[in-house]
């Protein structure tokens, strides 16, 4: 059966909304309702620019409390769906937005994917933080890799080796002038406050952590990062200057928030 990355982080997720809710107006309270105040999912028609895509129902059910009254309004949040190819150095770039079909102006989040790219469970992960009131962005991570384009792995061995392939295979640089133009994007997008952090799953969570290196970007989560200890994968042949770790004192002088998951008994990334 298909690997659904949010059902094996499920306990992991709250957390890392934590660290993204930074991103927030302090006078702002998303909360979740109680099972009986649950909304049942519904579609309805699409809406905006671009090729707009079904809208889906978040499974999660954001509310803003009122400061005068200290009452709690339930609303289900649904979102919206749509692909936009953003121009980067290296060339078009396809990026899913997802973000709620509510009025308003929200915070964004660059949502990086594992190496299999845009699988469905990387979508429903995006989606869900969408639900809780986000411009959600998930750029196609190996767009300029030849052969790569428009790739979906499978959960299986062939798929993990192609994709360690891809990643070795494109430049620090790249993955670094990719995030600017979707950071750049989501500053300027018509629904965003101008807040931006982002997230990902291994590879996703070490990208993740290299576009918090982007001005503009204040809070970053990053599940399982690979990579990053190592100096493959993502840094690999890097020069000492395009060193993720080496670099995680800009981090500090910036005050970005960082959040780092990792699983006790990963055989892949020691939590260690």
């Amino acid at each position: 059966p298909e690997q659904d990355t949010l059902a094996r982080t499920m306990p992991l997720r709250a957390l890392a909304l934590f660290t993204l809710l930074a991103l927030l107006p302090s006078s702002a309270a998303f909360m979740l309702p109680p099972p009986s105040l649950a909304v049942p999912a519904t579609r309805s028609a699409a809406l905006g620019r671009g090729a707009p895509l079904p809208l889906r129902a978040a499974r999660l059910y954001p509310a803003r409390r009122s400061a005068a009254s200290g009452a709690t309004t339930w609303r289900s949040l649904q979102v919206q769906e749509e692909d936009v190819v953003l121009q980067t150095a290296t060339g078009p770039m396809p990026t899913r937005v997802i973000r709620p079909v509510a009025g308003g102006r929200y915070p964004a989040i660059v949502f990086y994917s594992e190496i299999f790219q845009r699988t469905a469970p990387i979508i429903r992960a995006a989606s869900y933080l969408a639900g809780h009131g986000f411009v959600v962005a998930v750029p196609e991570i190996y767009h300029d890799t030849d052969g790569a384009a428009g790739w979906v792995g499978e959960y299986d061995d062939a798929g993990a080796d192609r994709g360690n392939e891809l990643k070795k295979a494109k430049e620090v640089g790249s993955y670094d002038s990719d995030a600017a133009a979707v950071v750049a994007f989501l500053s300027s997008h018509s629904s965003s406050t101008g807040k931006v952090g982002s997230a990902g799953f291994c590879i996703g969570g070490h990208l993740a952590m290299r576009a918090a290196l982007q001005p503009g970007v204040s809070a970053a989560a990053c599940w399982y990062p690979t990579d990053v200890h190592s100096g493959d994968g993502v840094c690999f042949g890097a020069a000492p200057e395009e060193d993720t770790l080496a670099r995680v004192p800009e981090l500090a002088d910036r005050q970005v928030e960082l959040l780092m998951i990792y699983g006790r008994q990963d055989p892949h990334v020691d939590y260690t």
